[in-house]
């Protein structure tokens, strides 16, 4: 019991200090975030904090990693069960609602300009768990898409994340949630006839 409630308190506090950090590193930027200001933000100690994570850097991506993770596993699911007619509508309005309801985390995945130091993210750890996401997605696009040719599957995919980067930025831009959700009606019909023609 004691091991186990050790553990308990271990893991509650590892999950305040990436909170706190995820808040503090969204309302700053990575470069004027210190760990004595997440420190403050998790009320504990630097020598806590640094037991922890021993860098900025490595709770930077431990943030990154969690959120990314969480992203891609709840969208995959998600798109797995929809109907190919479906798909595009389905994937965008996910994206938007989850960032809405994750917009620190937003700030982070996509930073306009206040990105951490680009070793964290080429780093092999989030290479990987990219790569094993986008193959994961990239098999589902190609069950859903299966009646248009291979070469323009691709091509869709690359559409695809054009429009996320749009939307991204209107997001940070705090654009209403409506008008987005009526962009991607528009975005779903162009893409239809895109796969259909």
């Amino acid at each position: 019991p004691d091991l186990e409630r050790q553990a308990e308190e271990k893991a509650l506090r590892q999950q305040t200090i990436l909170e706190a950090a995820l808040k503090v590193f969204a309302a700053k930027g990575y470069a004027e975030t210190s760990m004595a200001d997440i420190g403050r933000a998790a009320r504990l100690g630097k020598a806590t904090l640094y037991y922890y994570f021993p860098t900025k850097n490595a709770l930077y991506q431990a943030i990154y990693v969690r959120g990314t993770d969480t992203y891609y596993t709840k969208m995959i699911s998600v798109l797995e069960a929809e109907q190919p007619k479906n798909i595009f509508k389905t994937m965008l309005t996910f994206y938007v609602e989850f960032m809405t309801q994750h917009d620190d985390f937003l700030k982070i995945f996509y930073p306009l300009g206040r990105s951490a130091p680009p070793q964290i993210i080429r780093s092999d750890e989030i290479q990987a768990l990219r790569k094993r996401h986008l193959n994961r997605l990239d098999q589902i696009l190609r069950v859903k898409l299966r009646m248009i040719h291979p070469e323009k599957q691709e091509l869709v995919v690359q559409i695809l994340w054009t429009f996320i980067m749009g939307l991204s930025s209107k997001l940070l831009r705090q654009t209403p949630v409506p008008l987005l959700l009526n962009e991607i009606e528009t975005i779903n019909s162009f893409m239809l006839r895109f796969v259909q023609g």
